[in-house]
């Protein structure tokens, strides 16, 4: 059984290298799924689900790399995008999920604010996914928004 991958705060040119080394994926499409309900998944290696809260923002800039990466990587591609009432929602779902170490109820990517990271992936360490195989130029990011995702050097997050 493959275990589920939450991965944090993508930004428009990541979330495609994250989608490269990805298992699991939700099939559900419809954007009506909520925090704390299963998240029913299919291993089609094509499709992700990702929780957001900014329409302004966070959700036209994960539709603009999923188109990316559909055009660019794989005409397959499908990112399911699930807006959410707020990053406190998913923080939420974070702390429900990783208390009853059931993580089914999480999509394959979460954007929250960067700086409870640390606190969850001491609490929650098996929800959480290394990137450091991900095509990803680190040197790009500021060093200061890295830590907050970096663990003993291997990055489990990618810094907006």
């Amino acid at each position: 059984m493959k275990k589920k991958v939450v991965s944090l705060l993508l930004v428009t040119t990541m979330v495609a290298s994250l989608a490269a080394g990805c298992g699991d994926s939700s099939s559900s499409g419809d954007g009506t799924e909520k925090t704390g309900k299963k998240v029913e998944t299919v291993d089609d290696g094509h499709t992700l689900t990702a929780w957001a809260w900014d329409p302004n923002f966070n959700i036209p800039a994960l539709k603009a790399a999923a188109e990316d990466y559909k055009k660019n990587v794989d005409p397959d591609f499908v990112l399911n995008i699930e807006e959410q009432s707020g990053s406190s929602d998913i923080e939420t779902a974070i702390t429900t999920a990783g208390s009853a170490g059931d993580y089914s109820t999480l999509p394959d990517i979460v954007l929250f604010q960067d700086h409870y990271f640390r606190q969850y992936h001491t609490n929650y360490p098996d929800a959480w996914v290394s990137a450091n195989d991900a095509d990803v130029k680190w040197d790009d990011f500021s060093q200061e928004k890295l830590s907050f995702s970096t663990i003993d050097e291997e990055h489990f997050g990618f810094p907006c």
